[in-house]
């Protein structure tokens, strides 16, 4: 009756919200496949009534439109209205005691005195902090401004005192997910900043800098001894100024546990100072040109992803209608975009993020403002192939029309800063429900016919620079996203997979990716499979644990940016190819 009346939009308003019968029940079978508690259907009932919340009320009837309709995909759509995806802290603010976390204990809160207390007061800001933000905590230069509380501690303490903290972060779970970006010294630009709350700079605590990165990573080696803390996340910048005969040392040390465990991240700083996460956000200086306003107190507010394929599909080989759709599609994500700016700013305003909220010298902690706004790219790969007819690996011409779309975006991004301060970068990382989904959109709507996907009938989704690809030696590739990386300033992440290798081949091969090829951001990866009988991880995609023969195993892989359990990896194709790979055992 109400369409009939022509009040459509008022009917839309009035849906109720809610989960059918067979959704609830879905929810608990798959809970109990994954392993997951009683609490992992609340949540996913609570994120559902949100999702539909945000689509029937908080977005603009188009957007919501083209979200459902798979020409736009929003990531957490359900957080749209609540909170902010990350944090990149500022330790600092911390350390001087001029910052109190709420909810942190008065005895743990202030200025610190030694190490043991430094680091408990990280784990409580960590803790604090997990409520207001959806994905994760970034802790900036971790190693550089807790050096100073190394001074005159024996080594055999701070590493007790580590070993500890992480452990205790990693029983936090892994909705705590926790990225230390870490120095091999103290950068150019740190070494005359004053210390928080105490005399002298920073420059002066290089060796202490260099010790605690060593323990740390000592410290996490002793724990994947068992199972790898998944959580935490070490992310090590490398810069000419620290590349030294010391860095170097260091460096060697962290590919050993890359090459046993494959958890270290590698940032290329070389080119710009920028900050990552785990999940391959990037916040680079170039927003204000100041790397204490851009890198610290402000994080991914959220991200907005383009279905470049079914743009790909209308253009039909016409550029002009090819750019007009991709404007079409970014000016929706940027929609999206603002009302979720509009909506966190109210729940900052309302007090339902204290800690972000709370003031710090006439300014909130979290410097709004700068946050950052991702629009992700899905299926560049594919977008080219479909109206090129090759791959981005195979020609150089598909590679030119990829650099010519993101150009032409960033363009598109440029002018809108410029009209809204909405500072907006690209990523090709996304989460794999949005190329799964968008794929599988696709196919319904244009058929197998006219789509260009990966993984086949069964499992179709969609791509970035594939490890499939036909594009010869693995050098080939990785200098294809080398040359693409530096146009996704919001966000880019390069998986090597490796097999066999040591820690001095793998350390050979990064100086070769930072004097040579460029790449910025990477890890190198191989399946574990941890043992939960005799509590051992192992390399190599394992069915039994090769010690003690138990088939009480669980197997981790990195499915997009990390890793993760496989029995909870959603992206079936991605699946398939690992357990057809030769790393199999």
């Amino acid at each position: 009756m109400l369409i009939e009346e022509g009040l459509e939009e008022y009917r839309h308003r009035l849906t109720r919200l809610g989960m059918p019968v067979h959704d609830v029940t879905q929810s608990l079978r798959k809970a109990s496949e994954k392993g997951f508690s009683s609490i992992e259907v609340l949540q996913a009932a609570g994120r559902q009534v949100l999702t539909e919340y945000v689509l029937l009320k908080a977005l603009p009837r188009e957007v919501a439109d083209s979200h459902l309709a798979g020409q736009i995909h929003l990531s957490e759509i359900w957080n749209w209205v609540l909170r902010p995806q990350t944090v990149h802290h500022d330790l600092r603010v911390f350390l001087s005691g001029e910052f109190k976390p709420s909810g942190v204990l008065a005895s743990e809160a202030g200025k610190p005195e030694n190490l043991s207390k430094a680091l408990s007061l990280t784990l409580s800001l960590v803790e604090a902090f997990s409520k207001e933000t959806s994905e994760g905590q970034t802790l900036e230069y971790f190693n550089v401004f807790l050096a100073p509380y190394l001074k005159g501690a024996s080594s055999e303490r701070v590493l007790s005192l580590l070993e500890s903290f992480l452990q205790s972060l990693s029983f936090l779970g892994e909705d705590f997910q926790v990225s230390f970006g870490l120095e091999l010294g103290v950068p150019d630009h740190l070494k005359d900043l004053p210390l928080a709350g105490m005399p002298g700079v920073y420059g002066d605590f290089e060796e202490e800098a260099r010790r605690l990165l060593s323990l740390l990573v000592e410290a996490m080696r002793r724990l994947s001894l068992s199972k790898p803390p998944f959580n935490l996340h070490l992310i090590v910048k490398l810069r000419p100024e620290t590349l030294n005969g010391k860095g170097l040392r260091e460096l060697e040390k962290l590919h050993g546990l890359a090459a046993s465990r494959g958890l270290p991240y590698f940032a290329n700083i070389s080119f710009e100072e920028a900050s990552y996460t785990a999940s391959g956000d990037c916040l680079s200086a170039r927003w204000t040109g100041d790397w204490e306003i851009d890198l610290l107190r402000c994080g991914c507010l959220g991200k907005a992803a383009i279905n470049l394929p079914r743009i790909a599909y209308e253009a039909r080989g016409n550029k002009n209608r090819l750019f007009s759709l991709l404007e079409e599609a970014f000016r929706l994500a940027v929609k999206a975009l603002n009302v979720k700016v509009e909506e966190v700013k109210k729940r900052l305003g309302e007090n339902l993020l204290p800690n972000l909220s709370r003031q710090s010298k006439a300014e909130s902690y979290f410097r709004f403002q700068n946050v950052l706004c991702t629009v992700c790219l899905v299926g560049l790969n594919e977008a080219v192939k479909a109206y090129l007819g090759y791959q981005l690996g195979e020609e150089l011409i598909p590679q030119h029309l990829a650099v010519e779309i993101l150009e032409f975006l960033g363009k598109l991004a440029e002018e809108e800063a410029e009209k809204s301060e909405l500072r907006i970068a690209f990523s090709h990382v996304v989460e794999d429900e949005a190329s799964l989904r968008l794929a599988s959109l696709d196919v319904e709507r244009y058929g197998w016919s006219r789509v260009m996907v990966q993984g086949g009938r069964e499992t179709p989704y969609y791509s970035y620079v594939p490890l499939t690809a036909d594009i010869g030696p693995l050098k080939d590739r990785l200098e294809v996203e080398a040359k693409l990386q530096p146009l996704f300033s919001g966000g880019h992440f390069t998986p090597i997979p490796i097999e066999g290798e040591t820690g001095k081949s793998l350390q050979k091969q990064t100086l070769n990716l930072q004097e040579k090829v460029g790449l910025r951001f990477y890890a190198y990866e191989q399946p574990l499979t941890y043992c939960a009988s005799c509590h051992e991880t192992h390399q190599g995609l394992k069915a039994k644990c090769p010690r003690c023969g138990s088939l009480n195993v669980e197997v981790y892989a990195r499915q997009s940016t990390r890793y993760l359990p496989v029995k909870w990896w959603v992206h079936h194709g991605k699946l398939k190819a690992l357990k057809g790979s030769k790393r199999s055992a």
